[in-house]
């Protein structure tokens, strides 16, 4: 047998492990929103967000949610506060985490709270998220409604039109992660 055959039955054994593994979804889901629609510089308020806010709270209704821990138009300070609440939070009573931010953002996954200033969503909100030992083994869902960048599409007699908006991109794990 050769070290090869060896990795190979290694990865067999362990494909057919993750196979038998399903999440356990019949407890209630956590369900926190950071919202952003109004900020101290008012020129960047979001108009319509609200509605936004409405139809996530409309549709989750229908599904095994706890009550939606909402968090609108919080600054800087009181979103890392939350987040190292919710990395310490006991989710044994949930099958799962789903996180909603709705806000601007930028260049590195940054986004913007109601105060002006920036946090990271990686390192503020994923990171504090799977630092949480009670949800090991439990699906962690993120939805992210910001920009990413400041490019903008430039147009001269036609409408812009891009392919690269309205998109929604759900992956298992991350680069270079097996799932």
């Amino acid at each position: 047998m050769t070290w090869d055959d060896v990795m190979r039955m290694e990865n067999e054994m362990e494909q057919a492990k993750r196979r038998e593994h399903f999440y356990d979804l019949s407890k209630d889901a956590y369900v926190i929103v950071f919202h952003n629609d109004e900020f101290d510089n008012s020129a960047c308020n979001r108009p319509g967000s609200a509605k936004d806010m409405e139809r996530i709270q409309q549709v989750l209704q229908h599904y095994r949610c706890d009550k939606l821990d909402i968090n609108e138009n919080k600054p800087e300070e009181y979103v890392q506060q939350k987040m190292t609440e919710i990395s310490q939070k006991d989710f044994t009573p949930y099958s799962c985490l789903i996180v909603f931010i709705m806000s601007h953002g930028s260049v590195n996954d940054t986004i913007l709270a109601s105060d002006g200033k920036w946090f990271y969503f990686q390192e503020d909100i994923v990171d504090k998220c799977t630092s949480n030992r009670t949800l090991d083994g439990k699906p962690k869902l993120f939805v992210l409604q910001a920009c990413r960048g400041n490019d903008r599409i430039v147009a001269d007699a036609r409408p812009p039109r891009s392919d690269k908006v309205d998109v929604i991109i759900f992956q298992s794990t991350y680069q270079g992660m097996i799932t």
